[in-house]
């Protein structure tokens, strides 16, 4: 897996609080997506932009 640039969940918390019952719920729900879509590729994945 390569490195993405960006703000992890502990930054995000530190700089702007706890997330709501909501937002944790939508966290969690595209997280568990993400992991099974993961799956199911075969590892070279391309965006809509062909981009990989």
């Amino acid at each position: 897996m390569q490195y993405v640039e960006g703000t992890d969940l502990s930054d995000r918390v530190r700089e702007k609080g706890p997330f709501s019952v909501q937002q944790a719920i939508n966290y969690r729900t595209s997280h568990q997506i993400r992991r099974s879509a993961d799956c199911l590729s075969d590892g070279a994945v391309s965006d809509v932009d062909g981009n990989e």
